[in-house]
C-alpha cells in the first residue's frame, strides 16, 4: 500500500472572501426525502412562515453559459405548525440547536462520514466532505484499491497493479453561508445553476449534512483522507469560475462575483487541473482549488492535462495537482488500440 503524503510545504492557499447571506429571520430547515429544502421563520403565535431561497441569475458573458448567482427569500404568507410541517417533511432542524462557527472553522479541513451504511457501500470507500477553498466544496469516495484506466489521460508513477488511495465519485459545489442569528451560520453547498443541493450543519462535535436523508461527518486529521494529497481534476471549473478583464488585466471570477485569487494579471491560462498567471517577469502556478504550487523558481509553464511542465532552476520539471514533481514517463495517454 502507498499512501500519498505531500508537505505542507509545497503548496499554499490564497483565500478570498467567501460568499455570504444574511438570514436573520430563519428559526428552522427542514427537508424531505427528496433532497428539498425549506426554511422558517417562527411567528409571534407560535406558528411558521416558509422562506424558499431562490437566485436571480445572470449571463454576464454572451454565448457562455457561466452564470452569476444573487440569493433571495421567496416567502409564503401562509402560516404552519410544527405538526403540519412535519406532515411532508422528513425532520425540523431548529437554529437554537445549531453551534456558533465561523467559516474559518472548516476551511481546509477533512470530514469522514460516520453515519451507517451498507456494507457494499462501506466496500465503494469512505466519503469524505472538505471545503477545500473559500469558494468550493467537494463530496467525494475515498478507498485504497487498483486504479483502473480507461480512454483519457493519466500519471502512472507506480506500477499499475499496485493498490493505492484514489478519490472517485467526487462532486463539487459553491458554498453560500447562511449567516443567522445569534452570530450563528449554516453551509449550502450549491450547483451552478442555483439548486441548493447539500446543507452542512454544525451541532456541537458533530457535523450534519442533509440532502435527501441526514448524515453525520466528524473531523479527521489523518492525512490519508485530505484531498490536497490527492491529484485531482474537476471538469467542473468553467461552471463556477470565468476570467474576466480588469482594466488591463485579469481576474478570476466565481459565480457569486467574488474573487477566487486576490491578484490581477497580464496573463491567466487554465485547464481542469491547473492555473497559471503571469505578471511582467513572475509566473505562479495553483492548482483547481487555488493553492499555490512551489515549483521552485519558475522561468516558463506550460499546461500538460493532469500536469504542468515547468522550466525552472533545474531545467525542464514535471508537477502533478499536489505539488510533486514527476517524471515525464509517467504521464500516459490511453486511446482506442493502446494500452
Amino acid at each position: 500500500m502507498q499512501i500519498l503524503f505531500i508537505l505542507l510545504s509545497l503548496f499554499s492557499t490564497t483565500l478570498c472572501a467567501q460568499a455570504a447571506f444574511n438570514a436573520p429571520e430563519v428559526d428552522a430547515i427542514a427537508y424531505d426525502d427528496s433532497g428539498n429544502y425549506t426554511f422558517f421563520q417562527k411567528l409571534r403565535n407560535g406558528n411558521y412562515r416558509a422562506l424558499d431561497l431562490d437566485f436571480d441569475v445572470k449571463y454576464p458573458i454572451k454565448d457562455n453559459f457561466f452564470n452569476f448567482l444573487s440569493p433571495y427569500w421567496r416567502k409564503d404568507d401562509d402560516e404552519y405548525s410544527e405538526e403540519e410541517i412535519l406532515e411532508d417533511n422528513t425532520e425540523i432542524i431548529f437554529t437554537k440547536d445549531i453551534s456558533k462557527t465561523s467559516f474559518q472553522d472548516f476551511v481546509g479541513k477533512t470530514y469522514l462520514c460516520d453515519t451507517i451504511i451498507s456494507s457494499e457501500e462501506r466496500e465503494e470507500g469512505h466519503i469524505i466532505c472538505e471545503m477545500v477553498n473559500n469558494h468550493t466544496a467537494v463530496l467525494a469516495r475515498i478507498a485504497n484499491k487498483i486504479p483502473t484506466y480507461g480512454f483519457g489521460h493519466y500519471i502512472i508513477d507506480n506500477h499499475k497493479d499496485t493498490p493505492r488511495w484514489l478519490t472517485f465519485d467526487t462532486e463539487q459545489y459553491a458554498i453560500l453561508v447562511l449567516k443567522l442569528k445569534d452570530s450563528k451560520q449554516i453551509y449550502l453547498f450549491i450547483k451552478e445553476n442555483g439548486d441548493l443541493e447539500k446543507v452542512f450543519i454544525p451541532m456541537g462535535d458533530k457535523i450534519v449534512l442533509i440532502d435527501e436523508a441526514k448524515y453525520t461527518f466528524r473531523k479527521i486529521t489523518s492525512e490519508i483522507y485530505n484531498l490536497k494529497n490527492y491529484r485531482y481534476s474537476t471538469r467542473d471549473f468553467d461552471d463556477y469560475f470565468e476570467v474576466f478583464p480588469k482594466g488591463k488585466k485579469y481576474e478570476i471570477i466565481d459565480i457569486f462575483k467574488n474573487k477566487a485569487l486576490l491578484g490581477t494579471y497580464d496573463t491567466i491560462i487554465r485547464n481542469d487541473t491547473f492555473i497559471i498567471t503571469k505578471n511582467k517577469e513572475e509566473v505562479n502556478i495553483y492548482n483547481q482549488f487555488f493553492q499555490k504550487l512551489n515549483c521552485g523558481k519558475i522561468k516558463n509553464a506550460h499546461l500538460i492535462n493532469l500536469a504542468v511542465e515547468v522550466e525552472n532552476e533545474q531545467g525542464v520539471k514535471y508537477y502533478d495537482s499536489t505539488g510533486k514533481s514527476i517524471p515525464k514517463s509517467a504521464l500516459r495517454e490511453f486511446s482506442c488500440g493502446t494500452r
